[in-house]
């Protein structure tokens, strides 16, 4: 079987080689001495007090123990942040989400500021939160005025900060990078929000972000972080990252939290008490990926060369924004009636015969999320070989 041209990442992350061999060598150590002493202590206290792990297990030498992932994990993705900055873990995004808009309610926050760029199942969630709890939702309609009338980041920045200003909002909620791959422009939105912490909370979804763009350059602006490590970090399987400042606003939530969330606060302060079994393996998949993981910041000479070979393919059109907002995420557009007729998974499938995997809409739509590492010119041919095939 030929090898995969992976262009499906903003949907679900390739396993990083390393994370990979990370993972097999955990499970291999947890068929051969599930919950030993020894094991417990290489958990809690890293590979360097259990060297008679890594000698057994090659790729667990680096296991910084759960204290020191997080500590990798705020290099990585929040160096600039402070140690009143708390790095939560969970097992799924979600909770770190619905953690995050929680958080409104004890420090006061009573006008939530979204944007119709925001992803839908988590919009759908946070109006009913805010029903529920008598708080005010405005929704600011941008993506119109950045895929139609071509909002540069200066305008995306220029129109958010006006709807605070006008709608007396004291808390925002917005993607680092959208699903459609809109990068907004949050170091320049933060420094504005940021002089009036004491009256304004920040929450950023960075589920598109860890991995993909360079998030130190604001996580020390924003009040609260949340994102994923199975995309673009290419841990694979789904580890929420969190980065919380002034962590007791959250502590009530928590009994009801997530598993792993608790397990690893607990871990943190020593605790003895009952614990809910949770799976450990995203914690070491995600180690062995971070060590792989490059910060990148969009690449627009890469992309602009992939826009310009789809442009002189007959049937096919790049949906081009801005550059200043663009990311590694490129949608392009079926022009004849033929392939936008098919089904999703019909256009899906056919690319796939062609060695692609790609994600796909009906109607002839495609996402194309770029790797993390440089495209082969081998790669290149292969995608203009198949763009002219479903033509």
């Amino acid at each position: 079987m030929s090898k995969m041209l992976y262009l499906d990442t903003a949907r679900l992350g390739q396993m990083s080689p390393t994370a990979l061999k990370t993972h097999i060598d955990f499970v291999r150590l947890m068929a051969e001495d599930p919950s030993s002493l020894y094991t417990e202590q290489f958990l809690y206290d890293g590979a360097a007090t259990s060297p008679e792990i890594p000698q057994r297990f090659q790729e667990l030498a680096n296991w910084p123990r759960i204290e020191g992932l997080k500590q990798q994990l705020r290099n990585a993705f929040a160096a600039r942040t402070d140690v009143d900055t708390k790095v939560l873990l969970a097992s799924r995004t979600t909770h770190l989400m619905r953690l995050g808009v929680r958080s409104l309610i004890p420090t006061g926050r009573r006008h939530l500021l979204l944007t119709d760029l925001t992803w839908p199942p988590y919009r759908k969630w946070i109006r009913q939160f805010a029903i529920r709890n008598g708080i005010k939702l405005s929704i600011l309609r941008l993506s119109q005025n950045i895929w139609r009338r071509g909002f540069t980041a200066d305008d995306v920045a220029t129109a958010i900060l006006d709807h605070v200003r006008r709608t007396q909002a004291d808390s925002l909620f917005l993607p680092a990078v959208t699903h459609t791959g809109i990068r907004l422009p949050l170091t320049a939105i933060l420094q504005s929000t940021s002089s009036a912490r004491s009256q304004f909370h920040t929450i950023i979804d960075a589920s598109q972000a860890y991995g993909h763009i360079n998030t130190n350059e604001w996580t020390h602006l924003a009040d609260f972080t949340f994102g994923g490590c199975h995309k673009w970090v290419r841990a694979y399987l789904p580890l929420g990252v969190g980065f919380a400042r002034g962590l007791s606003y959250c502590e009530p939530h928590f009994p009801s939290g997530d598993p792993l969330t608790l397990f690893c606060m607990a871990t943190a302060v020593e605790s003895t008490g009952p614990m809910e079994t949770v799976n450990l393996s995203p914690l070491f998949t995600v180690n062995g990926a971070i060590s792989e993981t490059r910060r990148q910041q969009s690449n627009a000479v890469r992309l602009r060369s992939i826009q310009m070979m789809i442009q002189e393919q007959p049937g096919w059109k790049p949906i081009e924004t801005q550059e200043s907002v663009s990311s590694m995420i490129l949608f392009v557009q079926a022009q004849l009636k033929s392939v936008k007729q098919l089904p999703s998974k019909t256009l899906r499938a056919m690319f796939a015969r062609a060695f692609i995997c790609v994600t796909t809409y009906n109607g002839g739509l495609l996402r194309l999320s770029m790797p993390t590492k440089e495209m082969q010119p081998g790669d290149v041919d292969l995608l203009e070989s198949a763009l002219r095939g479903q033509h």
